[in-house]
C-alpha cells in the first residue's frame, strides 16, 4: 500500500519504537527492511528512517550461500 507523502511523514513522526519504524518500512515499501552489514546498530535505524522520509527503498546486501543469521 503506497502512502501519500503527508501520510508517510505523519506516521513517521508518530513512530516511537524500533518496531514501529520497521513496520512502517514494510507498509511503505511492501517488503521488510533489508539486511545491512553495519557495525553501528544505530546507523541501521538512521538509514531506515531516512529511507522512509525520502521515500527511497534501501538495497540490501547479498549474503553468501549458506550464510545463517
Amino acid at each position: 500500500m503506497a502512502l501519500r507523502e503527508k501520510e508517510r511523514l505523519k506516521k513517521l513522526s508518530d513512530a516511537k519504537t524500533g518496531e514501529d519504524f520497521y513496520d512502517l518500512y514494510l507498509q511503505v515499501f511492501g517488503e521488510e527492511f533489508p539486511i545491512l552489514n553495519l557495525r553501528n546498530p544505530d546507523e541501521k535505524l538512521e538509514r531506515l528512517i531516512e529511507a522512509i522520509e525520502k521515500n527511497q527503498k534501501i538495497e540490501g546486501e547479498k549474503l553468501p550461500d549458506g550464510f545463517n543469521i
